[in-house]
C-alpha cells in the first residue's frame, strides 16, 4: 500500500545550476532518498550558442539523472572529509554538521576553473506548487530509474 505524504513534509531541495548567466539545469536532493540532475533545456541551447559543452557525464538533455550519491561533477565542488582544514571552513560557514548538499547552498559550489555556480532559489524553495510541481517530475525521474535498476538487476549475462 502506497503511504501518502504531505508536501510540507518532504524535505526536498533544488538548487538551480548556472553557467554564466544561462541557467542550465536543475540539481535535487530528497533528505533520505538521493539526488537528481535535469538540464534546463531552454537554458542549455543559450549556453551551447556561448560554448557550453555539457557537464561531465551528464550528456542527454532529455534524461533525468538519478543517484543516491552525490554525482561527482557536483562532488568535485565540496571539500573532502580529509581535508585537514575542514573543521575550521565549516565553522567558518556557521555549520555544525558537515553537509555536502549544504556546503554547496552556501558557497555556490564555486570553482576558480568554471564559470558554473548553484543557487537556492527562495521562490521555488518557499512556494508550495512549484515544489508540487517539481516534486512530481522528481518522483517520476526516480521511479524510471528505479524501473530501469529492476530490469538490468534481472538481466543475466551468460558467458
Amino acid at each position: 500500500m502506497e503511504k501518502i505524504v504531505s508536501i510540507e513534509d518532504v524535505d526536498i531541495r533544488i538548487l538551480t545550476v548556472k553557467w554564466r548567466e544561462h541557467d542550465i539545469g536543475y540539481l535535487m536532493k530528497e533528505h533520505g532518498v538521493g539526488y537528481l540532475y535535469k538540464y534546463n533545456p531552454d537554458g542549455m541551447k543559450k549556453a551551447k550558442e556561448d560554448g557550453f559543452p555539457y557537464l561531465i557525464g551528464f550528456k542527454d538533455l532529455r534524461k533525468v539523472y538519478a543517484s543516491t550519491d552525490l554525482f561527482p561533477v557536483f562532488k568535485s565542488r565540496v571539500p573532502t572529509k580529509q581535508r585537514r582544514d575542514l573543521t575550521e571552513k565549516l565553522v567558518s560557514l556557521g555549520f555544525e554538521t558537515y553537509d555536502e548538499f549544504d556546503y554547496l547552498v552556501a558557497t555556490g559550489g564555486r570553482l576558480y576553473t568554471d564559470d558554473i555556480v548553484l543557487i537556492e532559489d527562495e521562490i521555488i524553495k518557499n512556494n508550495i506548487e512549484d515544489r508540487k510541481r517539481r516534486l512530481a517530475a522528481y518522483k517520476k525521474g526516480l521511479d524510471r530509474q528505479v524501473q530501469i535498476k529492476r530490469l538490468k538487476d534481472r538481466t543475466v549475462e551468460f558467458d
